[in-house]
């Protein structure tokens, strides 16, 4: 796919041709808000969950209580709920409301799967703007079970694997949750609050954030709030195990299993067609790579100053996407809420810093 030519004059005035390519998607670098337009004419409230649809279409939560879309081309619509109002309401469109949105996940049949933490729900939005409740009671719990008789604390981060089970978050439970495709809701791993690697039940999780499906060795990994780690979770066993960073002391290092750092409360992550992991290290200002062997690598850093740029100075980088459905890889990041910037590589696997 060719590059629009103001994006390969932009990469050449920064002086990074082959190798990364910055271009400000939608929002303003200096305003957070709910307008719709097209790139800078729009303005975002947004901090994390975000998902791509097989077009290249952008779909995140925007002030916790609505979700937008915006095209490759920089189009941004409000598909459902509204900015300006929590609540618990299935409806169309703007007659819809959530409580607290935590992430966004496109699943099959074009429908988009988003946790609710604020009602302790998992909602189904169709592309038509069409919100239904689809599980959770509506109050905090812990109970497995079918539908809206299973109940959530906080469900944050989801994912879902290619047989069509999908994996959450349970934040306050310090849990993940396992559903399947006819929506029975089971514990696959954790109970009480702590950090232990283990199986099932033994396992211990402290404020389990953000998950991903990892499509090329078919593991879960997650992010924690409590623990600045990723943990690897087999999905047909529940068990778990430190993958990166060190539970007991946080940092930016970078290096092997044992000697890389992540930063406290890590926000998203996602996988690439290879295999490598990507984290939102928004203490550190930075976006992390983690390939299949476990070694950190930084990819973006900033001082925290949020100077856009060829190569920008992020400021706290906190949902971050990735869409390999095109030629090249493209690394979606919104940062500090403001705005959705996005970076390419070529295909072949490997970043140029």
């Amino acid at each position: 796919m060719k590059k629009p030519l103001f994006l390969i004059i932009f990469c050449l005035l920064a002086g990074v041709v082959h190798a990364q390519c910055f271009r400000l998607i939608a929002g303003k670098t200096d305003q957070t808000g709910n307008d719709d337009g097209t790139g800078s004419a729009a303005t975002l409230d947004i901090e994390r969950g975000m998902a791509f649809d097989s077009q290249g279409n952008l779909y995140f939560r925007n002030a916790g209580a609505a979700i937008r879309k915006v095209t490759p081309e920089g189009v941004v619509t409000t598909l459902a709920g509204d900015s300006d109002g929590s609540g618990n309401v299935d409806g169309v469109g703007g007659d819809a409301r959530f409580g607290w949105i935590s992430d966004v996940l496109m699943g099959g049949n074009d429908t988009l799967y988003v946790t609710d933490e604020g009602n302790h729900t998992i909602r189904k939005v169709a592309l038509d703007g069409t919100v239904i409740t689809w599980l959770g009671s509506g109050t905090d719990g812990d109970a497995d079970g079918t539908g809206t008789a299973a109940s959530f604390n906080t469900p944050t981060g989801i994912t879902r694997d290619p047989e069509g089970n999908f994996y959450i978050c349970d934040y306050f439970n310090h849990r993940i949750r396992k559903v399947t495709p006819a929506g029975v809701v089971t514990t696959l791993a954790g109970s009480t609050e702590g950090y232990q690697d283990g199986v099932g039940g033994d396992a211990r999780f402290s404020e389990v954030f953000f998950i991903v499906y990892n499509p090329v060795d078919g593991f879960l990994y997650t992010t924690e709030c409590g623990n600045p780690v990723i943990r690897k979770i087999n999905r047909n066993t529940g068990e778990v195990v430190t993958f990166a960073g060190n539970a007991g002391e946080s940092g930016d290092t970078d290096g092997g299993p044992g000697v890389a750092r992540i930063g406290g409360c890590p926000y998203n992550i996602a996988a690439d067609q290879w295999g490598n992991l990507y984290v939102s290290d928004n203490d550190n200002n930075a976006v992390r790579k983690i390939d299949l062997a476990g070694n950190v690598s930084t990819v973006f850093k900033g001082t925290g100053s949020d100077v856009f740029g060829g190569n920008p100075d992020m400021e706290t980088p906190w949902g971050i996407a990735v869409d390999t459905t095109q030629d090249s890889l493209r690394l979606i990041i919104n940062v500090n809420m403001r705005y959705i910037a996005e970076y390419r590589q070529a295909a072949t696997g490997e970043w140029s810093t």
